[in-house]
């Protein structure tokens, strides 16, 4: 059983996992494939008993079921199937002739590879370079902020001291500093008019 459930894991298409005759292309380059539903459906039972969760401890075995699903869905539905025959003819005939025969498409493929490989890389510098930005502007910020509060709190620190120097004097001067502001607040007072006269 374990050997079964390796071995869908490592088939390269859906014709050696369930154990099936592989398609060939005509003389037109279509694809053939002389497989019925119900050989597919069979194939499918018969090997998904050995790698099913339920009767499987292996513990690859649900990932080899959920391949097997995929594979008899893909080969029991007309247009999937019709489009992977398609595919797996043409890249077969790539491999038998080798690559010189479609160099062009090759180079081209590289070529859009590697582009969307730089864009790709181009696109996380931009992010990254962005992000690194955004968090130099907001430790600045902070840095400003913090520079502000330490200003605000040495200017009212130092008219604290000014104050508490200020009150010193006023006691040396033995009462006079106190009856002072007495007196301005008494005048204060005598010369307010009312307001209704």
């Amino acid at each position: 059983m374990a050997g079964n459930v390796g071995r869908i894991l490592r088939a390269t298409n859906f014709f050696e996992m369930l154990r099936l005759p592989k398609p060939y292309a005509d003389l037109l380059e279509q694809p053939v494939w002389d497989c019925t539903d119900d050989q597919v459906n069979r194939a499918y039972r018969k090997l998904s008993l050995c790698c099913h969760p339920d009767k499987s401890s292996h513990p690859d075995a649900p990932r080899a079921f959920e391949a097997l699903k995929k594979a008899k869905a893909c080969l029991t539905q007309p247009l999937d199937r019709d489009d992977y025959l398609r595919e797996f003819v043409k890249k077969a005939k790539v491999a038998w002739e080798g690559n010189w025969s479609g160099a062009d498409t090759v180079f081209a493929e590289k070529e859009r590879m590697s582009r969307m490989r730089e864009d790709a890389q181009a696109t996380q510098r931009d992010s990254i370079a962005e992000a690194m930005r955004e968090r130099r502007e907001r430790v600045e910020k902070e840095k400003e902020k913090e520079r502000r509060r330490a200003e605000a709190r040495a200017r009212r620190e130092a008219r604290e001291r000014e104050c508490v120097g200020a009150s010193d004097e006023g006691e040396e001067s033995e009462g006079e500093g106190r009856a002072a502001p007495i007196r301005s607040a008494v005048k204060g007072a005598a010369r307010k008019r009312p307001k209704f006269l």
